[in-house]
């Protein structure tokens, strides 16, 4: 049995749930829970005694 790559694709709730929300939705979550940005959301909720000075660095 041969399928085609468009077969095969899975175009179900498992791939939305790992790419995670798009643009839109970032900004409704914040509006929600009244943050302005990501980055101020973690502030609130990451102990400051835990939260890195700077990103780590990506090499």
């Amino acid at each position: 049995m041969t399928q085609t790559l468009g077969q095969l694709e899975n175009r179900g709730a498992f791939i939305e749930r790992h790419i995670g929300p798009d643009a839109q939705q970032q900004q409704e979550m914040l509006n929600t829970v009244g943050a302005d940005s990501l980055n101020a959301l973690i502030g609130q909720i990451v102990p400051q005694d835990i939260q890195l000075a700077t990103p780590p660095s990506g090499g």
